[in-house]
């Protein structure tokens, strides 16, 4: 598998309804911990978290893709221009 670039964005919510797409078949509101323990997929589970601990610096993660899972490799912070 080739290597890929995934970038995540912390947003805030400010108003509207919540409705199902094309890309989403159901909608709820969680608190950050529900959401959490809802996520079984590695990556989103690390996406999640960083996002929860955001503290204004950049991060990087590393996982491998096996032909059943995904495994987290590693994590570093602040990879400076």
């Amino acid at each position: 598998m080739p290597p890929t670039v995934n970038l995540t964005f912390i947003c805030r919510y400010e108003g509207g309804k919540e409705t199902v797409s094309e890309e989403s078949i159901e909608v709820d509101w969680f608190l950050p911990d529900e959401a959490k323990e809802k996520i079984t997929d590695p990556y989103i589970k690390k996406a999640f978290t960083d996002m929860l601990e955001f503290d204004g610096k950049q991060r990087f993660s590393t996982f491998k893709q096996n032909v059943e899972k995904i495994d987290f490799i590693s994590d570093s912070l602040d990879f400076s221009v």
